[in-house]
């Protein structure tokens, strides 16, 4: 375990998803696995559960993403423990429940020999999973001796992927208007409040509302610190864009203020 220990160490180093899936598909190779997803469900989002996976994304990975249905055991039990589960033909056989030995066997049809799905839990989720996966065949026993490594993978890959989820989930959430968002554009430029009215044909005090509205949803107490938050989660437009009408929205008709 000690000789993966730098490489899953280095998770935490990527600084963009793509950086991470790579690095990821490294980690997983060198225990024995081709195929992985990651899936979390952040705390506040109401939308689809976040997903990565190697790319280019594999049949099984396909599946594996479909097992993310509320209804899915899989992801039941993620919900509420934090034991692994292993599947492997022998383990499907054994299985009592119906509805995981027809997951297994619709897995299987895409060539799935053998998995481990690790729940992972905290750091902003509700419940989350990594599941690393094979086209190779591997007894029960092999498939339980690499846990102790998958288990350590697990906890990096959401240590270093979390962020990502919830950078996702905050994009969701937040919906600037358009005034909200020229307002914020105009900012990032150095204008004051009352150069921003000038350029809108709007009064000040109807700039500093714009941008008080949009501090609060991206839960930030400053104009400035509003402009770096919208400007990380990509909601503000190209620095020329409103000025040549290329910015979403630019173009429809604005109520005055």
């Amino acid at each position: 375990m000690v000789r993966h220990l730098d490489r899953f160490v280095r998770l935490l180093d990527c600084d963009t998803e793509k950086k991470l899936q790579r690095q990821v598909s490294r980690c997983a190779l060198a225990v024995g696995f081709e195929c992985w997803t990651y899936t979390v469900s952040p705390a506040h989002s109401t939308g689809t559960p976040y997903f990565l996976s190697e790319e280019p994304r594999s049949g099984i990975s396909d599946h594996l993403l479909l097992l993310c249905r509320n209804d899915d055991p899989v992801m039941a039990h993620c919900r509420e423990h934090t034991t692994p589960l292993v599947w492997t033909p022998e383990a499907a056989a054994h299985d009592a429940q119906e509805k995981t030995c027809r997951l297994f066997a619709e897995a299987a049809s895409f060539g799935l020999e053998a998995a481990i799905g690790v729940p992972v839990h905290g750091l902003g989720c509700r419940w989350g999973v990594v599941i690393l996966a094979t086209y190779h065949p591997l007894k029960r026993r092999d498939v339980v001796n690499r846990l102790p490594q998958v288990q350590l993978l697990a906890t990096y890959v959401h240590e270093a992927g979390h962020r990502y989820a919830a950078q996702r989930s905050r994009v969701e959430q937040v919906h600037l208007t358009v005034r909200e968002v020229e307002c914020l554009h105009w900012t990032s430029l150095g204008k004051t409040g009352w150069e921003i009215g000038r350029l809108l044909g709007i009064a000040e005090r109807t700039v500093v509302f714009h941008l008080e509205n949009a501090s609060h949803k991206l839960g930030v107490f400053s104009r400035h610190h509003a402009v770096a938050r919208a400007t990380a989660l990509g909601l503000l437009p190209e620095s020329d864009s409103l000025t040549t009408g290329e910015h979403p929205g630019y173009n429809r008709p604005l109520a005055p203020g």
